[in-house]
């Protein structure tokens, strides 16, 4: 499964690589962006199985991302995190 993981905070990314990885084992494939203008160079519809997006970033939010992703991809799988309280 080939997850994006969209975060400015690093430490989250190791969290999350850490859970998943008990979680799925090798079948995990992440990739780490640290900023939402960083994945949105790079996506292509249908690269990835799954997108992690943190809500509150420096420049473009989680929010705005997933904006951007859904005007080429209705199909993304897209969850939306924080750890704002």
């Amino acid at each position: 499964m080939r997850i994006a993981i969209i975060d400015d905070d690093r430490r989250i990314y190791e969290h999350l690589q850490t859970y998943l990885g008990e979680l799925l084992g090798a079948a995990a494939e992440l990739t780490y962006f640290p900023s939402g203008e960083d994945f949105l160079r790079v996506w292509q519809p249908g690269a990835f199985d799954l997108i992690i997006l943190d809500i509150f970033m420096d420049g473009i939010n989680g929010m705005d991302t997933a904006r951007e992703i859904r005007k080429s991809d209705i199909e993304a799988r897209i969850v939306i995190s924080t750890t704002s309280n």
